[in-house]
């Protein structure tokens, strides 16, 4: 069965750049995620650098990551040039999708919540289903390619603070890929 996205996360369309598989692939998402919220920064600040196991790709005009944010009144209506920063965060979504573009992982237990500057939370990866005991050519149902980070929010006007993160996994078995912290 196919994961279903709540009526706020279907807002934005996702098209996930086409990808070809390479014969030696590698999962380079980590098994899970732990996330410390820094409400000060805007998508100017990017704290996620391409390496081994982010990728960049000049097709996508993505560098590895990208990040979008748009501000709504409470009748969804788009404020130009609105505060992007929120003060509070009410729900986290965590979407995951193969290198066909089909969403394979949908992680939205955080659907109601009240996260400020300094919350911790963890999401886990569908790439945690992994088994050591099959290749992973056998396993690409658990094989992410992109993840999409969706959190919605307030600022402090009160007006809807809707922010996508996004990053695209190499999947090379090329380098050093994981690294603790």
């Amino acid at each position: 069965k196919e994961p279903q996205l709540s009526r706020r996360s279907r807002r934005k369309q996702l098209s996930p750049p086409r990808r070809i598989l390479q014969p030696n692939i590698c999962s380079c998402s980590p098994r899970s995620f732990t996330i410390t919220l820094d409400l000060s920064n805007s998508c100017n600040i990017n704290t996620v650098n391409p390496n081994s196991g982010i990728r960049y790709d000049p097709n996508s005009g993505i560098a590895g990551t990208d990040c979008y944010t748009e501000v709504s009144d409470n009748l969804g209506n788009l404020i130009p040039n609105g505060d992007t920063i929120p003060t509070v965060i009410t729900s986290v979504t965590l979407i995951e999708i193969n290198s066909a573009g089909t969403i394979i992982n949908v992680d939205d237990q955080y659907t109601n919540v009240n996260f400020v500057t300094g919350s911790s939370f963890n999401l886990e990866s569908i790439s945690s289903s992994l088994s050591t005991n099959s290749s992973i050519e056998n396993q690409l149902q658990f094989v992410p390619t992109t993840a999409v980070l969706f959190m919605i929010g307030q600022n402090a006007n009160e007006e809807e603070v809707i922010a996508r993160f996004m990053w695209i996994y190499s999947n090379s078995c090329d380098g050093v890929v994981i690294k603790e912290g």
